[in-house]
């Protein structure tokens, strides 16, 4: 390739919405954050109901709509996006529009269905280079997690109806042909996009360098300052193609432009593999530490102990940092970073640094849950 030389009025830009980006990762920082307070303001304030047997305690589902009740482990452990957009959505369908009622023909396994098609279209549309078809197919593939959402809101509404308004706490069916069908839904979703960003890499393989430039350039004689300074302008210039460009061969090899599709393919699949990883071992703590703190226990110093770990400060994080890095985070991340053509750099960015996260994370709260669990079966020992 060509040697490109730039000075320091040169500005190298890779993509054109660099702002828009920022501006709205911004913006759901700052909501995140704000509604993150309250849930812990919430979290500090719950108190366990009693009981006589050891149970899940189902609550009376009377009081106004709230995005913070009833509390349980999986709903602070789901991602930021599930909980703070797509829940709230869904639970206004259902609860305000009245879905189930209009719709009684739908299930919550049929929902999960029409996720899975609507995530087949959507990781099609991403293959495309136009930014309007993969743009639309990022939002289609947030639609897909709405039906995420929906499938989980419409089956609690139907239980709701049969067992005279009371509703459970937010956690997953384990072992239920519902619970079958939404994991399998899931993960057929997360393959079709893998697959879909794997075929639109290795059809067009990313460029190691800016695509475009700004130039910063002097106007025009009749432009200047008052102070009689020349003031300048940004002009966009697109690099030229790598085929376009005369090389000598001594450079051809040594010097390109593009990935080469080996690290492709091994960046790809290995933010597939990490996506499983994750949410495998996601879904097996949201489980032990939903038996080990939401089944109440009938005696009072144990449902004491199972209180306060629920709300102390090792929980919070543990549960706070699953948030930001589960597999449904993950795929929020990847449809924002589509929309905005920002894929290829999420991925290398978080090709290591993703794995090094998911480790630790797991670490410390095996660690953590282990500690937790011989504290609690050491009170129950005593009485």
């Amino acid at each position: 390739m060509a040697s490109l030389s730039f000075n320091n009025n040169i500005i190298v830009s890779s993509i054109n919405n660099n702002y828009k980006f920022a501006f709205f990762g911004l913006l759901l920082v700052i909501y995140f954050a704000w509604m993150d307070i309250a849930l812990f303001i919430n979290l500090q304030r719950w108190t366990m109901p009693n009981t006589k047997q050891n149970q899940t305690i189902k609550y009376t589902y009377s009081e106004a709509f709230s995005t913070f009740k009833p509390l349980s482990v999986k709903l602070i452990m789901v991602d930021h996006g599930t909980h703070y957009v797509h829940d709230i959505v869904a639970r206004f369908i259902e609860d305000n529009l009245r879905f189930s009622f209009i719709f009684p023909w739908v299930t919550a396994n049929l929902v999960s269905y029409a996720g899975l098609l609507v995530a087949l279209i959507g990781s099609r549309l991403i293959i495309s280079d136009k930014p309007m078809h993969y743009q639309i197919g990022a939002l289609l593939f947030e639609m897909r997690n709405l039906a995420d959402s929906l499938d989980g809101v419409v089956y609690r509404s139907r239980k709701r109806q049969q067992e005279f308004g009371k509703i459970g706490v937010y956690q997953s069916n384990y072992g239920s042909y519902g619970y079958n069908v939404d994991v399998i839904c899931d993960g057929f979703a997360g393959i079709f996009l893998c697959t879909a960003i794997l075929i639109k890499f290795l059809k067009h393989l990313p460029t190691k360098y800016p695509t475009n430039v700004l130039i910063r350039r002097p106007r025009s004689r009749n432009s200047r300052s008052i102070s009689g300074d020349t003031t300048y302008e940004l002009i966009q210039m697109d690099l030229p193609d790598e085929n376009s460009l005369q090389r000598p061969k001594s450079e051809e090899h040594g010097q390109r432009r593009h990935v080469s599709s080996f690290h492709v393919k091994l960046i790809v699949v290995s933010f597939g593999f990490r996506l499983l990883f994750t949410a495998l071992i996601w879904d097996h703590f949201v489980h032990k530490y939903h038996d080990l703190l939401m089944v109440f226990s009938n005696n009072a110093d144990v449902r004491k102990t199972q209180e306060q770990a629920f709300k102390s400060i090792s929980m919070w994080l543990i549960m706070w940092f699953w948030r930001l890095g589960n597999a449904c985070a993950m795929l929020e991340h990847l449809s924002v970073t589509i929309f905005f053509g920002k894929l290829w750099d999420y991925l290398v960015f978080t090709s290591y640094i993703g794995w090094i996260y998911l480790i630790i994370l797991s670490l410390f709260t095996q660690i953590h849950f282990t500690e937790l669990y011989e504290s609690i079966n050491t009170i129950k020992a005593l009485v």
